[in-house]
């Protein structure tokens, strides 16, 4: 009996010492085949076209928010359709987290306000209050104000007859946004026509604004910022841009209200009805003028759906289908459930309304999830348009 066991014992040593020289010669012969150089081992889940994560800002404070208060309260059952999320190029596995300037008042920021105020036709007289600048029509109708400090901006003629629009088209109305900008001197390198859009809408004798009617009198223009999401490390891929959009869904960076289209460039300001501008920056380099930006890892789509589902994301937008999304009385919906087109999943930068320095997170220029589809109200069993947001970097880069 032992001597079996021993012979046993020296076949299975045997065994693996033909093992190990098996293995050897294998690597020995993939070391000639590779010129003598072994390379290290490849992480298969990483995509080799983009940068590792630097975390150059370290940790990145978490967006201290709330959901829109348009609801009764009860969350609603989050589902998706039996589609894939996005995947690279359109949703990379890094982006850029950029730092905002901190506001101050420049020395000629009070011109600003003074051309703005010449070319909407108002009078050189004004009052000052907290660095506010004031401007009144004589017969009041016309009121604009321009905060030095906040660099914002704010028009609105109260009481105008308006025809029925005939001209429709809203990439014309972009653009014709855009121009009255320039006209005011209202300039911001980052702001994008294709970021933009465009409602139109009928405007009340009292100010309202409906989007739900036979006849429209005007065009709301919400224009927003393009930046760089990520720059790819192979010439494989393009680099990848995002919007940049306020807390407020329904607002722009710019919001502007214009009638019926002219035909005469120089004669665009006649047709602004209301204008709201405000608009952060973002640091840069001095030598480079490049804009300072860390490298930080996101979460998957799933991942980020999966912080959906369990009630960490916020509700960004929440209306009728076909309804006046723009009224400011939008009725409390008791949502039944939720359902998230996954083909409609993005990346987005929320730039914050301020930057206050006692807030951290308002300081970053921070990327999130934008997830979007219809919802279903309890009883009424009518659609609603809805948009969440998830803070979209992984767990590990908050504070």
């Amino acid at each position: 009996m032992a001597t079996q066991l021993k012979k046993t014992t020296y076949q299975v040593k045997r065994f693996f010492l033909y093992f190990a020289l098996f293995v050897v010669i294998v690597f020995f012969i993939d070391y000639i085949f590779r010129g003598g150089i072994i390379e290290p081992p490849v992480d298969p889940v990483w995509d080799p076209n983009y940068p590792k994560p630097d975390n150059f800002m370290k940790l990145i404070p978490k967006p201290q928010i709330t959901s829109i208060n348009a609801t009764t309260g009860n969350a609603g059952i989050v589902s998706k359709k039996p589609l894939a999320f996005p995947t690279a190029p359109a949703i990379p596995p890094v982006v850029y987290v950029y730092k905002i300037n901190a506001e101050r008042e420049f020395l000629n920021d009070d011109k600003l306000g003074k051309d703005a105020a010449a070319a909407l036709g108002l009078p050189s007289d004004y009052s000052v209050l907290n660095n506010v600048m004031n401007w009144e029509s004589e017969d009041g109708n016309k009121t604009f104000i321009f905060d030095r400090f906040q660099r914002y901006y704010k028009f609105r003629i109260n009481q105008l007859p308006l025809t029925t629009m005939i001209t429709t088209d809203k990439d014309t109305a972009i653009q014709k946004a855009m121009a009255v900008l320039q006209l005011l001197k209202i300039q911001d390198d980052l702001l994008d026509a294709r970021s933009s859009y465009a409602d139109l809408a009928f405007r009340a004798p009292d100010g309202s604004l409906t989007t739900k009617t036979e006849n429209y009198n005007c065009v709301k223009v919400a224009l927003n910022k393009n930046i760089k999401l990520i720059d790819p490390i192979t010439n494989k891929i393009d680099a990848t841009y995002a919007t940049i959009r306020r807390f407020s869904y329904n607002k722009g960076i710019g919001t502007l209200l214009l009638k019926e289209y002219t035909k005469k460039t120089q004669e665009l300001l006649t047709d602004l009805i209301e204008l709201e501008f405000k608009s952060l920056t973002y640091e840069k380099e001095l030598n480079t003028n490049e804009y300072i930006r860390g490298i930080y890892q996101i979460m998957t789509p799933d991942e980020a759906f999966q912080e959906l589902e369990v009630n960490r994301g916020f509700l960004y937008r929440l209306h009728l289908v076909g309804d006046n999304y723009l009224a400011n009385d939008q009725l409390k919906f008791e949502v039944a459930s939720y359902v998230v087109d996954p083909t409609l999943t993005k990346i987005i930068y929320i730039e914050p309304d301020n930057r206050n320095p006692e807030i951290p997170w308002t300081t970053y220029l921070q990327p999130y999830y934008l997830f979007e589809g219809t919802a279903t109200t309890a009883t009424t069993k009518k659609e609603l348009a809805f948009s969440f947001i998830v803070p979209a970097l992984i767990p590990d880069s908050y504070q």
